[in-house]
């Protein structure tokens, strides 16, 4: 598969792929031009990326460690610690780092989308640069208010992942899950994902990647899948799910006419 392939099948984002690649490359072969040429490529983009002037910032003004530069920009250990080597920069002796304090996703989200405070105050109270608490905000993907007191649409999504149901919650406060339960409850009433996604006009294995997303979200499986002789149906917590989806977000509601109504819905 492609990266994008990957990335749809597991309802992620093409920088997670790239980056779990990174951290835990695959068993060596023998190098080949291609490989030669995709090294080069991913320290091409890291250097892009991480210019000198910024990783020096980063490393000896605001004395974070080469990890904790890695988990904001999204750039492996190994090429961090590589670019730093080839901008001459000296690095501090393993043991004797001052760490910056992680920021974690859930204090982020409740000081930045609930309470909505800026990101430089936040980046004071935690003792580093906007440009920093800036990362960490795309690091746990929750995205930045643009003109000041704006929404996008994504941010509205994550402030009504607060008040919507318990079940749903965990799909909607990520980017893209309104959109994944609303092709969800639109799916469940084909016969098989494949009709449901010649309807809902998405790929199959998008559509797939999405559901499988939600069940990792939702907490178990939604669907039986289609096997010979049966439709697909929906589990007890799928009929649940589209129940909680019905009733919350109403505007989300399919408007498709199914091609065959399943059991248990």
């Amino acid at each position: 598969m492609t990266v994008t392939q990957a990335a749809n099948l597991l309802g992620t984002s093409n920088d997670a792929v790239k980056h779990l690649l990174a951290e835990h490359p695959p068993p060596p072969r023998p190098i080949t031009p291609g490989k030669a040429w995709a090294t080069g490529h991913i320290s091409a983009v890291a250097r892009t990326q991480l210019p000198e002037s910024e990783l020096r910032r980063l490393y000896i003004d605001e004395r974070l460690s080469i990890r904790d530069i890695s988990q904001a920009t999204g750039i492996s250990v190994r090429v961090v610690t590589s670019l730093a080597r080839e901008y001459d920069i000296v690095l501090r002796p393993t043991g004797r780092t001052t760490r910056a304090k992680p920021i974690t996703k859930d204090w982020l989200h409740e000081q930045y989308t609930v309470h909505r405070r800026p990101l430089a105050d936040l980046a004071r109270e935690t003792g580093m640069s906007p440009t920093s608490m800036a990362r960490w905000a795309r690091h746990h993907q929750i995205p930045t208010r643009r003109g000041g007191a704006g929404h996008n649409p994504a941010l509205r999504a994550l402030a009504d992942g607060v008040t919507a149901p318990p079940l749903l919650r965990p799909a909607l406060e990520r980017r893209g899950g309104r959109e994944h339960l609303r092709n969800f409850a639109a799916a469940a009433s084909y016969p098989t994902l494949g009709a449901a996604a010649d309807a809902l006009n998405v790929k199959w294995c998008t559509l797939v990647g999405q559901i499988n997303r939600l069940e990792r979200d939702l907490g178990g499986p939604l669907l039986e899948r289609a096997v010979r002789g049966r439709p697909m149906r929906l589990t007890a917590l799928g009929r649940r799910a589209k129940r909680a989806i019905n009733k919350a977000l109403p505007d989300q509601a399919a408007s498709h006419t199914p091609l065959q109504r399943t059991e248990g819905n």
